[in-house]
């Protein structure tokens, strides 16, 4: 039987950083799982839309290489 191996690749570093009292800017990591099924997990923020479609070229992909999105949960920065 034919082994298959996924590839976890990190196309954008989140992070959270505090601006100002109370205030905070923050974006959750957004991550491809490369295999046989291509698995996007987190989408960022809507402002990180052309930097996700770019990262997946420089991975050899397009959008519509994407087999599956897994949202890990409903905050604005993991689900843009």
């Amino acid at each position: 039987m034919q082994s298959y191996r996924n590839e976890v690749i990190v196309l954008i570093l989140g992070y959270a950083k505090w601006t100002g009292p109370g205030k905070q800017d923050a974006t959750g990591t957004i991550t491809l799982i490369k295999g046989i099924k291509n698995i996007l997990v987190d989408t960022g923020i809507p402002a990180q839309k052309n930097q996700i479609i770019k990262k997946l070229k420089e991975n050899g992909l397009n959008t519509y290489d994407i087999d599956f999105v897994v949202l890990t949960h409903g905050h604005v920065d993991h689900i843009g």
